[in-house]
């Protein structure tokens, strides 16, 4: 079998150059050579020493670490030396000179078993472990930053991959200050994609593809069909890419109207309105509800509302409108709840409502409707 370690010489005493030139009286560790060769003995017990004619006693007067002798107390100038190592019997138990071997660039042709980690020489916190039975990680800073567990999955910066309902084969967690995960998907040319795709049983079912430095395709299909993009100018839809076709707003909530008579104040009891903007098309819906006393603004009256969400766009078109109102005393509007009227903008966040551009004069108690208009951004 092969050896690790000083090549052993069965039955084979050699004597050991002389190193008494170096003694000078404070020198204690020397090397050992045969004909200019280092030599290891094995062990202080496989070398016989002499010093000035008095033989050293093994592991007291000296010790033996591979090629270096190093005596208890340093040899005088002058005194003479004389050292033979004996031969060697083969130790297939453990390394001949009790120590680690070094080698360089050994071909293993079996299993290599080792007890728990590789460590990187000279980086002792850096290494590839075996913690526990099917499990692999890697350290680096003495933490651990890859595992691979026993089912399989994989955790980077994540001791335990797969915690909770579903399944994961990859768990992805920044143990950093930053609380931050992420993964980098990087092409080498200006041009490359980065890619994500997901398969179900070897057929491409969807995926994320990265085009150049401004969009963010979503593919479905074995084909890979796209079916919508983000690019610099919004989310466009399927492969069209033009900047006007590109959705770049979408926007929910609540605004609050302000709905009176042409040249009155009215006061209502409440007065609320919701609102949903779509790139710049903005369509509210408002109410205002002001008890059983009609708010009148006499007969050259029309209603208006101010306090529209966005400001219109200074091209837009006549907008409509549908209003129901409702008056339950006095003269006046229609005594029905579900009348049209155009709407009419009036620039900036204001909107006149009328019956064919006629002036009509209100005397309602409640008024509720929808409008949709062309904001200016």
């Amino acid at each position: 079998m092969s050896y690790i370690g000083p090549a052993p010489n069965p039955g084979q005493n050699r004597e050991v150059d002389d190193i008494s030139s170096s003694f000078n009286g404070s020198t204690t560790a020397f090397t050992l050579q045969v004909n200019s060769q280092n030599v290891s003995p094995g062990s202080s017990n496989n070398i016989i020493v002499s010093l000035g004619g008095v033989v050293q006693n093994p592991s007291t007067d000296y010790n033996i670490a591979a090629s270096t002798i190093t005596f208890t107390t340093a040899p005088a100038s002058g005194l003479s030396f004389f050292g033979l190592v004996l031969g060697q019997q083969v130790d297939i138990q453990s390394l001949a000179d009790g120590t680690s071997p070094t080698m360089s660039a050994p071909a293993i042709t079996g299993d290599l078993s080792i007890a728990d980690k590789i460590v990187h020489t000279g980086d002792t916190n850096t290494a590839i472990r075996f913690p526990a039975a099917d499990t692999i990680t890697t350290e680096t800073g003495g933490s651990e930053r890859v595992r691979v567990d026993s089912s399989g999955n994989v955790g980077i910066g994540k001791t335990s991959p797969n915690i909770g309902s579903h399944t994961r084969v990859l768990t992805v967690s920044n143990t950093g200050t930053s609380a931050r995960s992420g993964v980098e998907i990087e092409g080498n040319t200006a041009n490359a994609h980065g890619v994500l795709e997901f398969y179900n049983n070897g057929t491409l079912v969807s995926g994320l593809n990265s085009r150049g430095s401004d969009r963010l395709q979503f593919v479905t299909g074995s084909s890979g069909t796209v079916r919508g993009q983000f690019t610099s100018n919004g989310l466009n839809f399927g492969s069209d890419t033009a900047a006007a076709n590109a959705l770049d707003d979408y926007e929910e909530g609540s605004w609050t109207p302000n709905i009176r008579n042409d040249g009155t104040t009215a006061t209502w009891n409440n007065q609320t309105g919701t609102y949903v903007k779509i790139g710049q098309q903005v369509t509210v819906w408002f109410n205002a509800d002001g008890g059983s006393t009609p708010r009148s603004g006499g007969t050259s009256s029309s209603l208006i509302m101010t306090g529209l969400p966005f400001s219109q766009s200074m091209f837009s078109n006549p907008i409509l409108g549908i209003v129901g109102a409702n008056k339950s005393s006095g003269t006046g509007l229609y005594s029905t709840i579900g009348v049209i009227f155009s709407a009419f903008g009036q620039g900036g966040t204001q909107v006149r409502f009328g019956a064919g551009g006629q002036a009509i004069n209100f005397g309602i108690d409640y008024v509720a409707g929808c409008i949709t208009y062309t904001a200016a951004s």
